[in-house]
């Protein structure tokens, strides 16, 4: 499943959004509580800058392309 999350924008012709794949296992370990893992195949693009300063483009670096993660931890 691809969601999509959109919020208002400060931009009135532009509003933001932000897309990942939610997986949903249906392994029946989990029937009452389905596992939800979300892939950000493009993670380290949602922290560029236009004008970086040269140790925020190494910290942005250094984050990984992909994110494979729980539900439940980006909930925190």
């Amino acid at each position: 499943m691809v969601s999509k999350l959109i919020w208002s924008s400060t931009r009135k012709d532009k509003p933001s959004g932000y897309e990942y794949i939610q997986v949903i296992t249906e392994d029946e370990n989990y029937a009452n509580n389905p596992m939800r893992l979300i892939v950000d195949i493009d993670f380290r693009s949602q922290f560029e800058l236009a004008r970086p300063t040269q140790h925020y483009k190494e910290l942005t670096d250094s984050l990984p392309v992909f994110l494979l993660g729980l539900r439940t931890n980006f909930a925190r």
